[in-house]
């Protein structure tokens, strides 16, 4: 098998009862959360094996979409960024680039169903 060009890193699961959902992940997979409390709404953060779980409530989960199963996935990716967007522009599908403060190339990426994908290349500047 070759080595792929992508690790997923992060979820954000859009949950209807974060803490009530943190309960289940801890108990079902033994998950320990780090909770924290933004604009007085519940979100939890843990990691199941070495990928960071965060549940959060469906009306803050980052996407501007208030609807059930509107997640996000963050992964890491040795392509070059800037074609990704193009390829998905090519496919009318929403992008979004950006750069963050330690200067890796990022971009979010909405599937056609309108799932966001955030990409990032650490080696890109």
């Amino acid at each position: 098998m070759s080595e792929s060009s992508f690790s997923l890193k992060k979820i954000d699961l859009a949950t209807k009862d974060p803490r009530r959902s943190a309960e289940f992940y801890t108990n079902v997979f033994q998950i320990e959360f780090k909770e924290t409390s933004i604009s007085g709404s519940d979100h939890f953060s843990g990691e199941i094996g070495e990928i960071e779980l965060y549940l959060c409530p469906r009306h803050q989960a980052g996407t501007g979409q208030d609807a059930d199963g509107v997640h996000q996935f963050h992964i890491e990716t040795t392509l070059n960024i800037q074609q990704m967007i193009n390829e998905a522009k090519d496919l009318n599908c929403e992008t979004d680039g950006f750069t963050d403060e330690a200067s890796t190339t990022q971009c979010c990426i909405w599937d056609p169903d309108g799932n966001p994908w955030i990409i990032s290349n650490p080696q890109s500047t």
